[in-house]
């Protein structure tokens, strides 16, 4: 188990192509996270900010921690909250954590400036973390032109393209949603002043910062937030979508019934 004397929460999990690897991300508060393995070995990280998460490799077979590490942002902000949302691993061992942070504070992410929107009264932006073997931050995307605005977005769920498939092997591809305009790099989803999901495609070796990916594209119409992304092997993309207004375009048009719908 893992955890410490804040209340710490465990929220994605995934599995090596050969299974003999779990990989978990969560959320945790300030104080140190103690990682108990099986054998009463003890690994303790320290969190930045009010809040953190964390990413860990378990051996699959014994429940030992093969290693841990928490996100590698820095902040100036004591309240500076991040929030891991999901997180799946490549054949190379490498992990792809996304979710948000609530950027009261200047800070950042793997070399990625995170703007100050304490003065907001929905401050969190999206992001997407890769990470090596050994739980140590190589990488980020923030991916929006307004993170330094009072847009609200956050990245809700990550896969990684199996080597074997036949379109996007071993890409990344995300869903996010956002409250206006968002520049993923050169491309722009979202619709003004409302809520909107989108997906992005992203090579798995991309650099620090507002990277353009591979493709991306957004429900033009609608309210509401995407919550989980899957894609198949011909490249074809399926996103959850929990909406509370008229959601397509086409003539297959949804019409919400209550104040919630999926």
């Amino acid at each position: 188990n893992a955890g410490g004397s804040a209340d710490d929460r465990a929220v994605d999990i995934a599995i090596n192509s050969t299974g003999d690897r779990i990989y978990v991300t969560g959320n945790c508060g300030p104080q140190t996270v103690s990682f108990h393995s099986s054998d009463g070995s003890v690994v303790n990280r320290s969190p930045v900010g009010s809040s953190d998460y964390f990413v860990a490799k378990l051996d699959a077979a014994t429940g030992i921690f093969l290693s841990a590490g928490m996100s590698g942002a820095t902040s100036s902000g004591s309240r500076s909250n991040k929030y891991a949302e999901g997180i799946d691993v490549a054949a190379d061992g490498r992990a792809f954590v996304c979710g948000g942070i609530a950027a009261c504070g200047t800070g950042s992410l793997a070399g990625v400036s995170i703007s100050d929107k304490t003065s907001c009264s929905s401050p969190k932006i999206g992001f997407i973390a890769r990470y090596d073997s050994l739980c140590t931050l190589q990488a980020a995307i923030i991916p929006s032109s307004t993170n330094s605005s009072c847009t609200d977005e956050s990245i809700s769920d990550i896969h990684v393209q199996p080597n074997t498939a036949v379109q996007d092997a071993g890409n990344i591809v995300v869903s996010g949603y956002t409250g206006n305009l968002t520049a993923l790099g050169t491309t722009v989803v979202g619709v003004p002043n409302r809520l909107s999901s989108y997906y992005a495609v992203y090579s798995p070796n991309f650099t620090s910062g507002n990277t353009t990916p591979v493709r991306a594209n957004y429900l033009s119409q609608g309210s509401g937030i995407s919550s989980a992304v899957a894609m198949d092997k011909n490249g074809f993309v399926y996103l959850t979508h929990n909406s509370s207004d008229s959601l397509f375009q086409s003539c297959d048009t949804f019409v919400s019934t209550g104040d919630q719908d999926a």
